[in-house]
């Protein structure tokens, strides 16, 4: 349970390292034959923190008005935030770039999913995250 809510965090940079290193570690040997079940359970626990990353950025896949609609309630989270002291940089700043990265980001789990999992709506998901990310460009 302790490692579903901590996937949440993709910003953390030694998180995703140690994330990463899991996973390489879970899926090294795709060969699936008399797999212990100490190794059954490390994939699976891997395999369930990205599907939690996916569906922490599942929602930016959402028909474009739905982004921006709740894209803005985030802006204007964030910048209440800033207001109060809660965060040290005006959220304006840089606020397009941000939400490029996040997209980015989210396509990075969504493609690690893809390829080691062969996971069938992982294609779905990055077909669009493109549309997003584009859309954001515009």
């Amino acid at each position: 349970m302790v490692n579903a809510v901590m996937a949440t965090d993709i910003a953390d940079k030694d998180l995703k390292t140690y994330r990463e290193n899991r996973w390489e570690l879970a899926f090294k040997d795709k060969a699936e034959k008399d797999i212990d079940p100490m190794d059954r359970d490390r994939k699976a626990t891997i395999v369930f923190e990205y599907i939690i990353q996916a569906s922490d950025v599942a929602h930016t896949m959402q028909h474009w008005a739905t982004y921006q609609k709740f894209n803005g309630r985030l802006f204007e989270e964030r910048y209440i935030a800033w207001l109060n002291g809660h965060l040290e940089k005006e959220p304006s700043l840089g606020w397009c770039e941000n939400r490029k990265e996040w997209e980015m980001k989210g396509q990075a789990i969504v493609a690690k999913m893809k390829s080691d999992c062969d996971a069938k709506y992982a294609k779905q998901l990055a077909l669009k995250m493109n549309e997003q990310l584009d859309a954001i460009e515009e």
